[in-house]
């Protein structure tokens, strides 16, 4: 038996290196897209079940959902696979840095009804938070991300400015006579981060006083229906009847709206509040599953937490600039987990795909190509991807029409 099992680990070890198709776990959360409207399905080719939400899908070794690479005659969850060899799968130095993880996670997500507002805790938080509620926090990293937009997408991001808050509170002057008239003068004339000190006033009182707060978001629905709205102004009525006396609703009005064309990217750093309207969208992030909740989901809330990690800053809204040339578009941040690359040809192109020093993950979700590197090649069609171990040298895509993601490291 013992002689078996290392026999295994060899051949696993000094298997010619090269390219796996992968195959990845949809997740149907409630918010994703349905029927024939179901992007992912369409992107993998298959028939979407009748009504059911097609979401996410994953494709990275996180333990709640791993990819399972197509061996030749099995499959292997991709965690499992790199443990097999760190240093040729990752790369040396990859392996050595991110102590033998893959450290991106790489996702499409298809969004129809708008997911919880949300943010991500840094390291030293997600591992408090890892070991005092491994089960709603399932792992001891951070999870910094980028998302590009695949078709327009609507978003919540951050929190607005201070001024603009303090505005929208004196049209609405409910809100100040919720938390106390004197409080919250006190708040925007003498608090040193007057954004934070509002912000806990009004979540601590709508947690202490709900039947006050379901009146607060009553009074402000009855005279939003006498006017035309804004875009934020009508998300609160169209989730009103569904998450009353949710503290996400009156969260709604605090938060940047954006709107982010095909193409367009924005990143968001641990503690920054968020949450995806409607679209389809492609997202790395680094290699975690920790989502602090503050509500609008039937998900785990933990709003107590969530107050504790939130950023109370109004950051300046910076869009993601691609790095362009010729067929490929350079999607770069702070973050040392990932960097996103986008490849579109068309008409028949030979391009380079990875250098061969880092593990990579690539996705086609245009056209059919053709992955070539020394020794050998595979096909791709819409919907497949491939991971691609750092020890396999550079890899060559050959195509017509396509277009798609590689995820890397950002070393």
């Amino acid at each position: 038996m013992v002689l078996l099992i290392f026999s295994t680990q060899v051949i696993i070890n000094y298997m010619k290196p090269r390219p796996y198709k992968l195959k990845n776990d949809i997740q149907n959360y409630p918010w994703g897209t349905k029927d024939d409207a179901a992007y992912l399905a369409d992107l993998l080719g298959t028939p979407p079940e009748p009504g059911v939400p097609y979401a996410e899908l994953w494709m990275g070794s996180h333990p709640n959902s791993p990819s399972k690479i197509l061996l030749d005659d099995s499959e292997k969850p991709l965690d499992e696979f790199i443990k097999s060899d760190a240093d040729s799968i990752l790369g040396k130095k990859v392996a050595s840095r991110f102590k033998g993880q893959l450290p991106f996670l790489f996702k499409v997500l298809s969004v129809a009804e708008p997911l919880s507002i949300q943010t991500h805790p840094n390291k030293e938080q997600a591992a408090l938070l890892h070991s005092a509620e491994s089960f709603n926090y399932p792992d001891n990293n951070h999870k910094p991300e980028i998302v590009i937009a695949i078709s327009k997408i609507d978003i919540l991001w951050g929190f607005k400015s201070v001024e603009s808050i303090k505005n929208f509170c004196t049209e609405y002057a409910e809100i100040a006579e919720f938390i106390g008239k004197e409080k919250f003068d006190k708040i925007f004339e003498t608090a040193n981060n007057p954004l934070k000190e509002f912000y806990l006033a009004l979540v601590g009182k709508a947690l202490s006083d709900k039947d006050g707060y379901r009146q607060l978001l009553q009074t402000i629905r009855d005279r939003l229906r006498e006017k035309t709205g804004n875009k934020s102004e009508n998300l609160f009525l169209r989730l009103y009847d569904r998450y009353n006396a949710d503290v996400g609703l009156i969260t709604i009005f605090f938060l940047n709206y954006l709107e982010l064309n095909p193409g367009e990217a924005i990143y968001t750093p641990s503690g920054v509040p968020h949450a995806y309207l409607s679209g389809n969208v492609i997202e790395c992030m680094a290699n975690s599953n920790n989502v602090l909740r503050a509500g609008l989901t039937s998900k785990f809330v933990d709003v107590k937490n969530l107050l504790k990690v939130l950023k109370y800053e109004s950051l300046e809204i910076k869009l993601i600039k691609p790095k362009i040339s010729r067929n490929r578009s350079e999607y770069r941040t702070e973050a040392e987990e990932f960097k996103v690359i986008k490849f579109d040809t068309l008409r028949k192109n030979k391009i380079k795909l990875t250098p061969g020093s880092q593990p990579s993950i690539f996705l086609l979700i245009e056209g059919s190509a053709v992955l070539k590197w020394k020794g050998g090649e595979i096909e791709l069609e819409k919907g497949e991807s491939v991971f691609i171990p750092a020890s396999l040298g550079s890899t060559q895509l050959d195509s017509g029409f396509a277009s798609g993601y590689l995820a890397t490291v950002n070393l």
